[in-house]
Order: C-alpha cells, then sequence, then structure tokens
C-alpha cells in the first residue's frame, strides 16, 4: 500500500496556516510532498483530510465520489456556514452535494460558457464605449 505524506507541523499550526493562508499552506505541502499530501486542518474532526493537486486523480475523485469514503469534506468547510448558509454545495457531502451539484453544472459547461463570454464582453464594449475590447476573444475558448 503506498503511504500518502504527511506533515510534521503540529494540527493546530496547520489549522492556522490553512485558514489563514490557504493558498500558501497547499503550495507549500504541494511542493514537499507531491500532488497528494495528508493534513490535519479540521477544527471539528480529527481525521486527517488528504489534499490532492493530480489533474486526473482530481477528475477521477468528482465523478467517482458515489461512497462514504470518497466525498466533499463538508465539514471543514463549517467555518463559512454563517456567511454560506446551511444549504451551500460546499456544505453539503454524500448524496445531498451529488444531487445538488448536478442541478448546478449544465449552465457551466461549453456552449453555454461562451455564450457567458461573449454577453461578459458585449457588456464590456458599452461599458468601455468602444466597439473592441482588448483580449476579448473568445473564438478558440
Amino acid at each position: 500500500m503506498v503511504s500518502i505524506p504527511s506533515s510534521n507541523t503540529p494540527a493546530l499550526v496547520q489549522t492556522l496556516q490553512w485558514v489563514f493562508n490557504p493558498l500558501g499552506y497547499m503550495r507549500k505541502n504541494f511542493e514537499q510532498s507531491g500532488d497528494f499530501f495528508r493534513a490535519e486542518v479540521s477544527p471539528v474532526n480529527a481525521e486527517p483530510l488528504v489534499f490532492i493537486n493530480h489533474p486526473e486523480a482530481i477528475q477521477y475523485l468528482l465523478t467517482h465520489d458515489s461512497s462514504e469514503e470518497l466525498t466533499s469534506p463538508s465539514e471543514v468547510n463549517i467555518l463559512a456556514k454563517p456567511l454560506l448558509g446551511e444549504n451551500s454545495l460546499i456544505l453539503l457531502n454524500g448524496k445531498q452535494h451529488r444531487q445538488r451539484r448536478q442541478l448546478i453544472v449544465p449552465p457551466f459547461h461549453g456552449e453555454r460558457m461562451r455564450a457567458y463570454g461573449d454577453l461578459i464582453c458585449t457588456i464590456a464594449r458599452e461599458v468601455m464605449g468602444t466597439s473592441s475590447v482588448r483580449g476579448c476573444s473568445l473564438g478558440d475558448v
């Protein structure tokens, strides 16, 4: 069995790093450990979380999250509950998370995203009062 590297940093320090500088925390650990590392960052759950920075592994997990072992770590995000509300997608896990995610995914794919991009460019041109806004070409997206 392959062992996933863990940080030697105390759990409380990891949690504080994660809360106050999540991108820096992840970047440092991925540089030290590679594409996978275990972390003790949850203020409400003593179980370590596994962070993944490998595109194919992330895609696999997002499309095969049908078990209790492979699910979103909603309990870690509990600190955002007052801001996001208790039914926010990021706070759900398991079957509820999958059902809500399936409801919002279609508007964020392919042709719909190109249409949104074209609309954003049109609005930007109107606001800028010009017929061309540099960088507003979505033909090859």
